[in-house]
């Protein structure tokens, strides 16, 4: 059952190639308790990568790699979120001008602005941390990552009826978000101490970051959690830059 759950949980946050069966609603809300997992295991091949190309490569090139696989394996699909969530942001000010532009194929200025602040901030981040030699907040920045994406499902509304946020957070429930967060904590433990730490600070901002969208457009959407991922792993790495 275990395996199941996180292979579907496994090919919907990865490009990964892993055999995609056909699942039940239960099957795939169950699922997203082991998002944690999979960024472990993404933070397994972020830090294969890291150790290897700094073997042959300066850091500065070691961490472009490390971020250009943090893309790739991810098909880019949390950076859409960023772009989407940032041209609602910036050009919507009703919650029907918000959700339109987020729905929309098209990026517009201010998501790209965003997505290269967001690319710039995490290489530069990267490129400090393996010139360290620091490579546990590869793992940390993924888990915490993917958490985020739990909590907001399972503690926040849906914005919109339909769609695939939407679809996640109404079949979200309190117990997904209990075992993300015990998985959370056993990778830390594993990989670093000081990683259980985070959860202290990303409680607020999350809890913050939810209040906001709820104000704004009545809940979160597929996009605003994307975007939550994206942002919680660059703060992860800004942390640990900071020793915390």
């Amino acid at each position: 059952m275990f395996m199941k759950g996180f292979a579907i949980a496994l090919s919907f946050l990865t490009v990964l190639p892993v055999r995609r069966e056909l699942a039940s609603d239960e099957e795939l809300a169950g699922s997203i308790s082991l998002f944690p997992v999979v960024g472990f295991i993404l933070g397994l091949i972020y830090a294969l990568i890291a150790y290897v190309t700094l073997r042959f490569l300066p850091p500065t090139l070691a961490a472009l790699l490390v971020l250009c696989s943090m893309v790739v394996l991810t098909g880019g699909f949390h950076l859409d979120g960023i772009a989407d969530t940032f041209d609602g942001l910036a050009l919507g000010k009703p919650r029907e001008d918000i959700l339109c532009i987020m729905k929309e194929s098209t990026i517009g200025t201010f998501g790209v602005i965003a997505l290269v602040m967001i690319i710039l901030l995490k290489w530069v981040a990267l490129w400090e941390l393996l010139k360290r030699g620091l490579y546990y907040p590869l793992f940390v920045a993924p888990i915490w990552g993917r958490w985020a994406l739990v909590y907001l499902a399972a503690t926040g509304k849906a914005a919109k009826k339909e769609g695939l946020g939407a679809w996640i957070i109404n079949h979200s429930q309190g117990k997904s978000l209990f075992m993300a967060t015990a998985w959370s904590v056993i990778f830390m433990f594993l990989v670093h101490i000081k990683g259980v730490i985070h959860i202290l600070w990303l409680y607020p901002i999350l809890m913050g970051y939810r209040w906001f969208w709820e104000g704004r457009i009545g809940g979160v959407t597929g996009d605003v959690m994307g975007a939550s991922c994206e942002m919680v792993e660059a703060l992860i790495l800004l942390l640990c830059l900071m020793g915390i």
